[in-house]
């Protein structure tokens, strides 16, 4: 009887361990599943970058091993300046993010952020713009307008931007991904915002909570649009299906 005791406890012993083995083993997997999805991208400035990939690119880091996992980061007075072989760069790696820091070259002293097509580098697909300096308060007119190679686009962080101009990527027939980050504090966007951006799918206007005024041809010719983010925008009176002939979206004004 006390041997049959023995074996009975000794046979749970063992089970409880089998059980804790494979719940810590899958702990472990889940979160090394985790960290490989949530690892952070690098971000590299632009000099190294210079000096490290395109010299030898391959002895550095293979090719398909770049994607989209890095950035290269430079300032507005780099993106100017060092054109020629930014194109070189990001014509190598066309899937590398171009992280532009404005706030000096492309911004006025009445804070207006102008970045137009003869600007832009159409070697870059792939871009976010940033402004540590925080002195962004409006956005010009034909921003980005007609810069057909880009592919995405992150505005992160302007605080400070109250405006945004007419002709805001329009005809930007390529774009699939636009991140508005946290533009909370812009009150007014002008005519044809995004028209014919007719890659865009899916759009986040959430960002845009504090907008009260709109202008025409909004969204207009974004014929593939599946689903657009209205929720946060109370302020606006209302937004309208789309118009006929223009696959894009009206807002009646008061």
């Amino acid at each position: 009887m006390k041997n049959e005791r023995i074996h009975r406890s000794y046979a749970l012993f063992v089970v409880l361990i089998c059980f804790l083995g494979i719940f810590f083993w899958t702990m472990q997997d889940s979160n090394a599943a985790q960290t490989s999805i949530e690892r952070p991208r690098r971000e590299i400035p632009l000099n190294k970058a210079l000096s490290k990939l395109l010299p030898a690119p391959k002895t550095v880091v293979e090719q398909e091993n770049i994607g989209n996992k890095y950035r290269i980061a430079m300032t507005d007075v780099e993106f100017v300046k060092k054109r020629d072989i930014i194109t070189k760069l990001f014509t190598t790696y066309p899937n590398l993010v171009a992280v532009l820091d404005v706030g000096g070259k492309f911004v006025s002293k009445k804070g207006v952020l102008t970045l137009t097509k003869k600007e832009f580098n159409p070697a870059i697909h792939h871009l976010i713009i940033t402004n540590h300096k925080n002195n962004v308060k409006r956005i010009g007119a034909f921003f980005l307008a007609e810069c057909r190679s880009l592919l995405s686009l992150t505005l992160y962080p302007l605080i400070n931007l109250t405006s945004i101009n007419g002709y805001f990527l329009a005809e930007c027939t390529k774009l699939k991904t636009l991140n508005l980050g946290c533009l909370h504090s812009v009150e007014s966007i002008g005519h044809s915002f995004l028209a014919n951006c007719r890659a865009l799918m899916h759009l986040d206007l959430k960002p845009l909570q504090n907008v009260r005024k709109i202008g025409q041809l909004f969204l207009s010719g974004c014929g593939h649009l599946k689903d657009v983010d209205f929720t946060q925008l109370h302020k606006v009176k209302r937004v309208t299906h789309p118009k006929p002939n223009t696959s894009g979206f009206e807002v009646i004004k008061d």
